[in-house]
């Protein structure tokens, strides 16, 4: 048949009846097209990413069709793009060949053998072939064009929709389509990029949420944008693009602002009625914008009027927008703060970010001219005083006079205005309350702040912004003219006689008193030789001895040398700005002595106590109880003959206050003195005679044993002081850190329950005598106070920080009660829980309504709905807090069902939390708890969207959105049956809703999605901060599926596919972490599949979902009839994306030759070795060696039958040849306890993996090598270097490592019979990549081992391979002429053999060699120093390159690092120096010589007694101190037992020990860890940190207080419940001494 296709009909073409060859498998067939669906000649584009790329079709006859043509080229795509109206050039249009991307078509074949020769307007103008029959559709052409005008390029951004070009809904483009942004996280930051990207000024006028500008259409790209403000593009933010949950009701706009307007930092005033007031607008970024008045202060409003070129002296700042708001323009600057010096307003400190700032806020400022008026700017008066030296005071400002407010006003105040007006400046007297009579008038400003040296009052810092103060306020002074006498002159009044009496100055011209601050003897002989008088025996007075004065107070901090003729000449102070007359001073100018110096005396007491006075100088003074402890009592005791075993020091003036001086401060005794003037003390004394220290010499102890404790003072022996026994006297204990932890201790010692809490500040009353503990720290176990961490030093406490005890002894109420406290009714109040017999406070942390509904049922309120609050809402409670971080399920019958911790001591009663319970009736309007929506359309009788209304007591009211969070709006829509995924929040009164009206039951709504009712969520009761403006909005979704469903999807068959699950309604994927063959059993079981195994893949194998993620993590354990049934999360899902989409593939059984999980092992030697293969459906699968390791090799071999011969060893890289077929497991992951490979963590999606990667087993000892732990060197041409292997398990395999140092090169070179103190560590497969098995993949040595099994280290683990094999390069141990490899020593300036300092240089076998290092430390030094024959402490490491330089040795070695306990230098890791290393770094050592002492010893220094004093222990030939920061007794117990003392109740503190200097050893350990029970410190774990060393130096220092060994010792302690497990096993072994005694109570 041959037509011409022009024919009518088919008989009608020529044809051939004679049919001799064919037959009916040669039958023709014809598919024919509806004709007249397109123009003939017309062109398209199919299957194309972008509308300007894909398949060519055409058309002919109505017809589509392909095109086809070998010689497809450049001028037939030109052809093709013309016509389609893209550009025509040959440089935009290509030619496509491959068009598999662009589909397969199933229509005809139109056209082919296409030649064109560019010039052509229609396809059908080229040369063509219509001969198409034998053709298929792989062969059609296609062709990418270039648009025209690119609509717009990807990360492009524009402003839609807005009034002006500059404002409008921000739209960003990607492939050449705009699209909107969500507003989630929209901020000032994102708005600033997207005006700097579009060439507008960086000061944005505000961004706008809930498409404020219109919604968009299209796509939504971005959500959740980010920005830093640094960022040049909006898509350079930090952004998410998943926006399956987003409409476009939350588009994002920005308003801008033109740049150009103005010059940067230039100023101006709008709005004012005058030109020197007004709104401030400050030009930022070539823009106008506004300034905050957050922060805005009068110094900012000076610096605003001067740049302006007003006076500087004065300017007032206006807040809120009185001058109106600067609607449209940016918020440019916040919280400025000025000095007032500076000549710009941008050069002050401001915020550039103005976040939640308005116009409502905007700043001004009025300003002033120099001279205006009636008066100068800054001139002062008095008015309405008794005479020209006082009155108020008034200032000019503005021509016009005015008050001044006294907020603040002071002496330096007043003496400035004193000044001003040509007066003294001597005591002048500010005045307040307008004694002067009120003014009128403007107030000028209040808070003056002078500092006593300007010389007008306006030069005083002040504020202008008057807001809270009347005339009533006003201020005044009274000045001293300054004539009634010759300065300098003295006179003595009060006294009894003309030698003594109170002191009177005129300075000035003006006679006043002089204020005892610094008053001594010294200044006391000045006055009595000015007057004549004797001056050998002065007494000087304080206090006002000799009555209080009348005039002013002209001197203060009074210091004479004491050889002045004249009290001027002395050094003092005019300002007595906090003194008063009761401080005024007086001498006594004696003829005689008054007593013996040092001689000592008891006042005012018996005798043997009192106040003990000193006698100085001939004269008897006090002394001062700073620092007063026991030991200056013994003192005092011992020299006045009295008993000194038992002493009791007295503080604060207890035998009353002395008269005369205070002689003595700061007085540390040891104890051995025999006078308090042999005593360090100091003489500068600023105390007063309410410090007179006092004593009590005892001739018997208060208390029998050491360490007990009694409570004093309380209503009983359960409350109290804390008190406790030392050195037989009864003494009090510091609150500093003392905690209800530590009370709990105190009670459970006290034989009460351990439930208890500290009360501070003296709360039962200030105690008396010593203060014997500080700082105290209980772990909760001891049963003495002085097994908890404590300091003895509490010299710097007094007694108004003595600590209380209240201990619960319970038997108050019924465990497990509940009861409401504060509220105005039986239905609300804080609440309160009876545990154990105690009622308490429940906190408020993890406080919700959850929680709070247990609560009301319990006391037989409704469930239905609950306030529940925080923050003490109903008052803070005063008892113990039974209760915090509890958590409820929401059945529970009684609230101590729930989860909480019990009696927390770490938290407060400002977060007591509280309840509003309800009751369950029925009323006509709505039912209690209900929720519904209002004002939203009805869509199939639904409501999916509207005004959230709640009902309480019968009536509806709404939910503030003062916070719109994630998950609220969900949880409604599942509470009233929609979707709870994927609802929108919003506000009503911005939508057609409308605001809501009545009551605001909840704000600051948190929920997680889940809740059945919103009561159950955390939200705040507490509404008068909302209005209906906020009241909350949803927009629901509809359910697509029930909760729990699975669908597998875009599998090849039914039974595979992605896994989509029903979360909340709504289908989504399941993110890929934590999905294994267990979960996928799950899945492929509640789809009705074959159970026994299931494969899952990862990596979304099965692409192409288009629905959110909707849970992020999972894990079953295989047995779970449901997904809902495993362990899931659905809060992380923005972690994931759709790359991490999980799928399986299920199975009907096995349909081939083995059973699922089978193993087998192939290409071996035999049957325990050879590559591994497993059984999935049928099929034997090889396993990609990604992550194969030891583990999965012993579960091979176990399932093999070889777990009996302990060796599997695991081989990659198809050690035993390459597999074929599909590769079914990847990534495997087993513990090694599994009973087949299957049921070890896998994936079945192939990524990057074929069967070059295929793995292997070995199951029993090979025979490759004998000795297990023999090393080699493989891989390079010399003996001496290569590639580490061991021997293990009789086969050969390399050490793969992150961390190969010298010390692991040393053993190894050591151990092959080269020098194993010099080595070079080489990583990264130096010598090329090993074979077979990797052996070691970590060690880590000391360097002393003689074979590397003997170093810690770990078998193969699955993170390395054959790249990181390690090697080594070794050296022989052989000499050279000048020194023996290894050595070292120290070279100062060329002279060889330093004594103890020097230039480092090591041995190594061509020669000397310098060590540099920019980190040298003291640790190496020590080591250095300890090589060369000096002790291995006490070392200094420095820089040796300036004091001893050289370049007549090369660098050696580098990088060292050692511990400090190592022996020789070599034995450290280090470097060997390459070229670029240089001498600039050379190291050098100052060494100390050794001590002779034994290792280990250990001896007291500097206390009372051989008992006590610093620790210093015998470590690397040398004496040293330790570091006893965080020493506990169980240290001091070591320290007392390997002495031969008693090892129980021993007492360990740092810092200052009391009966001694600190030491002049160096610092032997840094830290130290005791379990109690070693026989010498050296066997407890210790270190030294060079860094501890120089941050704390010797100030932490450990000492020890023994006691003799006869000390009997008592049963182990109790531990309690809440102490950690190791404590309690240290706690277990070590004895303590308990009080047996009857706690006191004080009489």
């Amino acid at each position: 048949l041959r037509c011409s296709g022009t024919e009518k009909h088919i008989l009608h073409c020529p044809y051939d009846f004679n049919v001799v060859d064919c037959s009916h498998n040669k039958d023709a067939g014809v598919k024919c097209y509806v004709k007249g669906n397109c123009t003939h000649g017309d062109l398209r584009l199919v299957g194309g990413k972008t509308y300007h790329e894909g398949r060519v079709e055409i058309c002919s006859n109505g017809v589509w069709g392909t095109v086809q043509g070998s010689l497809w080229g450049r001028p037939d795509a030109i052809i093709v793009c013309g016509a389609l109206g893209f550009l025509f050039n040959i440089s935009y249009s290509r030619p496509v060949l491959d068009t598999t991307e662009y589909g397969k078509a199933d229509g005809p074949i139109i056209l082919t053998d296409v030649f064109c020769s560019g010039d052509e307007t229609s396809l059908f103008d080229c040369f063509h072939s219509l001969r198409t029959t034998s053709l298929v559709h792989d062969n059609d052409v296609g062709v990418w064009c270039h648009p025209p005008e690119p609509l717009c390029y990807d990360g492009d951004v524009r402003l839609v929709n807005g009034p002006v070009e500059h404002w409008g809904r921000v739209e960003i483009c990607f492939s050449e389509t705009w699209g909107t942004i969500t507003d989630d996280f929209w901020s000032y930051n994102d708005g600033k990029i997207v005006c700097r990207q579009l060439g507008y000024s960086d000061q944005v006028v505000t961004v706008r949420y809930d498409a404020y500008f219109g919604q968009g259409t299209g796509p939504i790209y971005l959500d959740r944008v980010r920005c830093s403000g640094l960022e040049s593009k909006l898509v350079d933010c930090l952004h998410s693009k998943d926006t399956s949950g987003d409409t476009h009701a939350e588009d994002a706009g920005v308003e801008c602002a033109p740049k150009g307007l103005c010059s940067n930092g230039q100023l101006r005033l709008v709005n004012g009625t005058i030109e020197s007031e007004g709104r401030v607008e400050v030009c930022v970024d070539e823009t106008w914008g506004t300034v905050s008045s957050d922060s805005w202060q009068t110094t900012a409003a000076i610096v605003v009027c001067t740049q302006l070129g007003y006076s500087s002296k004065y300017a007032v700042p206006v807040h809120n927008a009185a001058f109106g708001e600067g609607t449209g323009l940016p918020i440019a600057m916040d919280n400025v703060v000025c000095s007032g010096s500076e000549s710009f307003l941008v050069n002050c400190s401001f915020d550039s970010v103005t976040i939640g700032d308005t116009h409502s806020e905007d700043a001004g400022v009025e300003c002033y001219e120099e001279k205006d008026g009636n008066c100068t700017l800054g001139d002062v008066r008095l008015v309405n005083g008794s005479s020209e030296y006082e009155g108020r005071v008034e200032i000019c400002v503005g021509g016009e006079w005015g008050t001044v407010c006294d907020y603040l006003w002071s002496f330096y105040d007043a003496q400035i205005i004193c000044r001003q007006l040509g007066y003294s400046d001597i005591a002048p007297q500010p005045i307040s309350g307008a004694k002067f009579g009120p003014g009128t008038g403007d107030i000028i400003f209040t808070e003056a702040s002078c500092i006593g040296t300007e010389a007008e009052i306006l030069e005083c810092y002040h504020n202008s912004f008057i807001d809270s103060c009347s005339h009533d306020n006003d201020a005044g002074v009274i000045c001293q003219p300054g004539d009634k006498c010759e300065n300098g002159e003295v006179i003595l009044v009060g006294g009894d006689g003309d030698y003594e009496g109170r002191v009177e100055v005129c300075i000035d011209g003006v006679w006043g008193t002089i204020c005892h601050d610094l008053w001594d003897q010294k200044d006391a002989r000045v006055v009595c030789r000015q007057l004549g008088l004797p001056d050998k025996y002065v007494v000087p007075f304080r206090d006002a001895y000799f009555g209080k004065g009348v005039i002013p107070i002209v001197m203060d901090d009074v210091e004479c040398i004491g050889t002045e003729n004249n009290l001027t000449e002395c050094s003092f102070d005019q300002n007595s700005v906090d003194c008063t007359h009761s401080h005024d001073v007086g001498v006594a100018c004696l003829e005689a002595a008054m007593c013996n110096n040092g001689e000592m005396r008891l006042q005012n007491g018996t005798n043997t106590s009192g106040r003990v006075e000193v006698c100085v100088d001939g004269v008897w003074g006090t002394v001062c109880d700073a620092f007063w402890s026991t030991n200056d009592a013994k003192v005092v005791c011992d020299a006045l003959g009295h008993p000194s075993t038992y002493v009791i020091p007295y503080y604060g003036a207890f035998y009353g206050q002395g008269t005369g001086p205070v002689f003595l401060e700061l007085v540390q005794c040891a104890g051995n003195e025999r006078n308090l003037t042999e005593c360090p003390h100091t003489k500068e004394v600023i105390c007063s005679h309410s410090q007179d220290a006092g004593v009590d010499c005892l001739s018997q102890r208060q208390c029998e044993e050491e360490g007990s404790i009694r409570l004093v003072n309380g209503s009983g022996a359960h409350e109290g002081r804390l008190e406790v026994c030392l050195h037989g006297v009864w003494g009090t204990v510091s609150d500093d850190g003392f905690d209800d932890y530590n009370a709990r201790t105190i009670c459970n010692i006290l034989g009460f329950r351990s439930i208890g809490q500290a009360l501070p500040n003296a709360y039962f009353g200030r105690g008396v005598g010593p203060i014997h503990l500080d700082t105290v720290f209980c772990y909760g176990g001891e049963q003495s106070i002085l097994n908890c961490f404590h300091s003895l030093d509490a010299t710097e406490d007094f007694h108004s920080e003595d600590v209380g005890i209240q201990c619960f002894i319970g038997g108050e109420c019924d465990h497990g009660d509940v009861r409401l406290v504060g509220g105005s009714d039986s239905s609300e109040g804080s609440v309160e829980v009876c545990l154990e017999g105690i009622w308490g406070n429940v906190n408020d942390r993890s406080w919700n309504g959850i929680a709070a509904k247990v609560v009301c049922r319990q006391l037989g309120y409704s469930d239905k709905a609950v306030f529940a609050y925080s923050r003490a809402y109903f008052g803070s409670g005063s008892g113990p807090i039974a209760m915090s971080n509890l958590r409820c399920d929401g059945d529970e019958k009684n609230l101590t069902e729930c989860s909480y911790f019990s009696f927390p001591f770490f938290e407060s009663h400002f977060f007591d939390a509280g309840v509003k319970c309800f009751n369950d009736t029925v009323e006509e309007n709505c039912t209690l708890g209900a929720l519904r929506l209002v004002g939203g359309n009805e869509t199939d009788n639904i409501t999916l969207a509207g005004r959230v209304e709640a009902c309480i007591n019968g009536q509806w009211g709404t939910l503030c959105g003062d916070i719109l969070f994630d998950g609220v709006g969900d949880s409604i829509c599942g509470i009233l049956g929609h979707s709870s995924q994927g609802a929108v929040s919003l506000h009503s009164a911005n939508t057609e809703y409308g605001a809501g009206t009545g009551p605001i039951w909840l704000r600051r709504i948190t929920c997680v999605g889940q809740e059945s009712s919103i009561f159950d969520c955390y939200a705040n009761p507490e509404t008068a901060s909302c209005d209906h403006s906020l009241d909350y909005a949803v927009i629901c979704k509809i359910k697509e599926c029930e909760h729990g469903d699975v669908r597998l999807i875009d599998g090849d068959s039914e039974f595979e596919g992605r896994v989509e699950v029903c979360e909340g309604g709504l289908w989504g994927t399941l993110c890929d972490d934590g999905w294994d063959h267990n979960s996928a059993v799950v899945v492929c079981r509640q789809l009705g599949y074959d159970t026994h195994y299931a494969q899952p893949f990862h990596f979304n194998k099965f692409s192409g979902a288009s629905i959110p993620v909707s849970v992020d993590y999972i894990y079953c354990e295989g047995k779970e009839a449901t997904w809902t049934e495993c362990v899931y999360s659905t809060f992380f899902t923005f972690f994931c994306d759709h790359t991490d989409d999980a799928g399986v593939r299920c199975f009907n059984g096995s349909n081939g030759d083995c059973t699922n999980g089978d193993v087998r092992v192939l290409n071996g030697s035999a049957s325990y070795e050879g590559r591994v293969e497993v059984c999935v459906n049928g099929e034997w699968s090889t396993v990609c060696g990604d992550s194969w390791g030891y583990n999965e090799a012993y579960v091979v071999c176990n399932q093999t039958g070889y777990g009996n011969t302990s060796v599997a060893l695991p081989y990659r890289d198809s050690y035993f040849g390459q597999g074929v077929g599909d590769i079914h497991v990847l990534g495997t992951a087993c513990d090694g306890n599994e009973e087949n490979l299957l049921q070890c963590f896998h994936t079945a999606t192939q990524q990057n993996c074929d069967h070059t990667s295929d793995v292997g087993v070995r199951c029993i000892f090979g025979d490759e090598c004998n000795v297990t732990g023999e090393v080699r060197l493989a891989g390079a041409a010399s003996s001496s270097e290569g590639r580490v292997e061991i021997c293990i398990n009789g086969v050969w395999g390399s050490v793969a490592s992150f961390r190969w140092t010298t010390k692991e090169t040393n053993v190894v070179c050591g151990q092959l019979g080269y020098s194993n103190i010099y080595s070079e560590p080489l990583l990264n497969s130096p010598f090329g990549a090993g074979e077979g098995v990797v052996q070691i993949t970590y060690a880590d040595c000391d360097g002393t081992e003689n074979n590397l099994l003997e170093c810690t280290y770990r078998l193969y683990e699955r993170l390395y391979t054959h790249e990181d094999d390690v090697g080594v390069r070794c050296f022989e141990s052989v000499s050279n002429a000048s020194c023996i490899l290894g050595d070292i020593r120290l070279v100062d300036n060329n002279i060889i053999g330093s004594a103890t300092e020097g230039r480092v240089e090591v041995c190594l076998t061509t020669g000397w060699g310098t060590i540099s290092d920019f980190a040298w430390r003291n640790e190496d030094a020590r080591v250095a120093c300890y090589q060369l024959g000096f002790a291995g402490i006490g070392s200094d490491a420095f820089s040796a390159s300036t004091l001893y330089p050289t370049n007549d040795v090369p660098v050696h070695i580098t990088n060292v690092r050692c511990r400090g306990d190592e022996v020789v230098i070599f034995t450290c890791p280090y470097s060997a120096a390459n070229l670029l290393v240089t001498h600039d770094n050379d190291v050098g050592v100052q060494c100390i010589p050794k001590d002779n002492c034994t290792e280990g010893d250990i001896r007291l220094v500097g206390g009372d007694s051989e008992m006590d004093g610093y620790v210093e222990v015998c470590y690397r030939s040398a004496w040293g101190t330790i570091n006893g920061r965080f020493a506990l007794p169980f240290e001091s117990n070591v320290v007392c037992r390997q002495l031969g003392f008693s090892d129980q109740t021993s007492l360990v503190y740092t810092r200052g020990f009391t009966s001694g200097p600190l030491t002049d050893s160096p610092i032997a350990l840094t830290f130290i860890i005791c379990f109690g029970i070693e026989s010498n410190i050296l066997d407890c774990s210790i270190s030294y940190n060079s860094n501890v060393e120089a941050v704390f130096g010797h100030d932490n220092d450990m000492g020890v207080s023994c006691y003799p060994a006869e000390v009997p010792t008592s049963t182990s302690a109790v531990i309690s419940p809440s102490v950690s497990s190791t404590v309690s096993s240290i706690l277990s072994t070590t004895s303590t001494v308990v009080s047996t005694s009857t706690p006191a109570v004080s009489t």
